[in-house]
């Protein structure tokens, strides 16, 4: 069939990148059924964490404050940040009818999760040389059955990973070069919102500083201080 092709068309369609491309639309085009039967599955509550999201995104979207309105005596919820129960609140503010807007409510960590994903392969692209490297590791990582789970079930992860990694984007930027004002309050925001998120991210602040150290010297490291204390002000 090709031979039939006019030699230039030929010749694109033997390029690297069009394999590349091809490749991944084939990785691609196997992943959406299994991403798109996990948003369509109706189950709740499986893992103890998606429940407490669910109840207290409804109780925050029904303006009864954020507490655990499926026990006795409502009791405030205090185990886990806000953000993400909020942002299923919004949502269900949208649609309140429960389990029909389940689907609604899990297309948050599914998008949030091609947000990280497209916000990794930046942040990957930027730090190798290799042309191949970030795409197929967001490929092999979007193919991960932890992440399929992560992004089609209540779960804060995926959220959690995208703010991150938008912070660690423009905190990259910071330490080439980038020392405007509104990159900084960016990622400090960005940081404090994956804190509000998952209390998981003042293990990273080290590692930006000491990246930030190597790299830049003292000015980068006061951005950087600068940019996690809102971070750790929260703690």
């Amino acid at each position: 069939m090709l031979g039939t092709l006019r030699p230039p068309l030929v010749a694109r369609l033997r390029a690297p990148g069009w394999r590349r491309a091809a490749a991944a639309a084939a990785v691609v085009a196997v992943l959406l059924p299994v991403y798109w039967w996990g948003l369509r599955d109706p189950a709740v509550g499986l893992y103890h964490d998606d429940g407490i999201y669910a109840v207290t995104a409804k109780a925050l979207a029904e303006g009864r404050g954020y507490r655990i309105v499926s026990l006795p005596e409502e009791p405030p919820q205090t185990k886990y940040p806000i953000v993400f129960p909020f942002l299923l609140s919004l949502v269900w503010r949208v649609f309140p009818a429960f389990p029909q807007n389940l689907f609604w409510l899990k297309l948050a960590p599914f998008l949030s999760a091609v947000v990280w994903l497209w916000l990794s392969y930046r942040l990957l692209a930027g730090e190798s040389k290799n042309s191949c490297a970030a795409p197929t590791l967001v490929l092999l990582t979007a193919a991960s059955g932890r992440i399929v789970l992560f992004s089609t079930t209540l779960l804060s992860e995926t959220l959690f990973a995208a703010l991150a990694t938008g912070a660690l984007l423009l905190l990259r930027g910071i330490e080439q070069g980038d020392q405007s004002r509104s990159a900084l309050a960016a990622s400090a925001v960005l940081a404090t919102a994956a804190f509000l998120t998952r209390t998981a991210i003042p293990g990273a602040i080290p590692l930006f500083r000491t990246q930030g150290a190597a790299r830049r010297g003292s000015e980068s490291v006061s951005a950087l201080l600068l940019a996690g204390s809102g971070i750790e002000s929260g703690r």
